[in-house]
């Protein structure tokens, strides 16, 4: 979980926060949930707020890229951390 948290942004602007009391934020131009409840298991990483939901396959797990710091695809989508 630890390496989870922390503020994750890629390349078309799109934000994932994973806060260490497991909470989560996800910020696209389609949807916004803030703080709402996250879920994590080892292929998936939900955030869940009053109906609202994203859920996001974990393709590959955060590591550190020489190039870019720390980084996860999320969707076939590659985040970067802030």
């Amino acid at each position: 979980m630890i390496t989870f948290q922390g503020s994750w942004v890629s390349d078309d602007s799109t934000v994932v926060i994973i806060t260490d009391s497991q909470r989560g934020f996800f910020i696209s131009d389609s949807l916004t949930i803030k703080n709402g409840e996250l879920m994590l298991n080892q292929d998936s990483l939900k955030i869940n707020l009053l109906g609202l939901e994203k859920n996001l396959k974990i393709d590959k797990y955060p590591a550190q890229n020489e190039n870019r710091g720390w980084v996860m695809v999320l969707d076939s989508t590659l985040f970067v951390k802030e």
